[in-house]
């Protein structure tokens, strides 16, 4: 292949990389910020279920220690522990999204645009 046709062969790949990347880049910048927008919201939900369910588990407390509302006091312990478990366990898996998908994706995309540029 000539000096030529191998220089019109790149700036012909890399015209092609630049239109798609143009057309698909916004759409996964769109994805990132959806994605990270995604957390905050349920790093929100967070702070409100444990404050939630920690006002339960008081509740459950002194319920459990009256004469009448033992078993109901246990059963709302349990709620909220339970409940706990599932948010830390929740948390991980929004941390492991975050780290493993959103943030590859946002490297790719400035890799994208920096390899173009």
């Amino acid at each position: 292949m000539s000096g030529i046709n191998s220089d019109q062969l790149h700036r012909s790949t890399l015209g092609i990389y630049m239109n798609l990347t143009d057309e698909f880049n916004p759409s996964l910048q769109k994805l990132v910020s959806l994605g990270n927008s995604y957390i905050h919201a349920f790093k929100a939900l967070t702070v409100s279920s444990d404050a939630y369910f920690n006002a339960l588990s008081k509740i459950g407390e002194k319920a459990f220690y009256s004469m009448y509302s033992r078993s109901l006091g246990d059963v709302l312990i349990q709620i909220s522990e339970n409940q706990q478990r599932l948010t830390l366990e929740m948390e991980r898996v929004f941390h492991k999204f975050s780290l493993d998908v959103l943030q590859v994706m946002s490297d790719n995309i400035q890799l994208d645009m920096d390899y173009i540029s």
